[in-house]
């Protein structure tokens, strides 16, 4: 399985999310022979993530449009790419699952890219949230507010799925059935 891998790039990021969303991708990612697509940053939690990957024997395929963040990567796949809407657009090309942990602009502007392809072209590519820290809470609310008033339909809540620990997030991992050839729109 293909799972792309969004999150924080800065060290910034609250230690105790970092440690949470750490520990959950370690539980669920050990015995298991996933490819895991990232962007190319190597700082913060995707730094963290990218060692965790490694650590378990994953075959890491980075994506990004800064050559000396591609260079930085010890990873079996490298892709360049010529900016992040190209990005974004080339991680969910390559993904049969796509992983949302705490991030910030960077990782919302993805998030939200990637729903509205989705709903607009009905894709079936599966997105997970996870949310154990509670960082997703208020974007939620949020949506719900948009849909409430029309703005936003009310279909968005079916492209993705919201978890909030990591024996949820092994399980639906488990669960999920990805064909060899997929028809993707791109």
């Amino acid at each position: 399985m293909n799972l792309g891998i969004m999150t924080s790039s800065l060290d910034t990021l609250n230690l105790e999310s970092k440690i949470t969303f750490a520990t959950a991708l370690l539980t669920t990612l050990r015995d298991k022979d996933y490819n895991i697509v990232m962007g190319s940053g190597t700082k913060g939690l995707m730094g963290t993530v990218k060692e965790i990957a490694k650590e378990n024997g994953c075959i890491l395929t980075v994506i990004g449009y800064d050559d000396d963040e591609l260079n930085k990567n010890d990873a079996t796949v490298k892709i360049k790419v010529e900016s992040p809407i190209e990005r974004t657009a080339k991680l969910f090309e390559e993904s049969d699952v796509l992983l949302f942990g705490p991030g910030g602009l960077g990782t919302l502007s993805e998030l939200f890219s990637i729903l509205t392809t989705k709903v607009e072209v009905n894709d079936d590519t599966k997105v997970i949230i996870y949310n154990e820290d509670h960082s997703y809470d208020q974007l939620i609310r949020f949506l719900d507010k948009k849909t409430n008033d029309g703005s936003i339909s009310p279909s968005y809540k079916t492209t993705f799925t919201m978890i909030n620990n990591k024996e949820d997030l092994a399980t639906i991992l488990d669960s999920y059935e990805i064909k060899e050839e997929r028809s993707k729109v791109r």
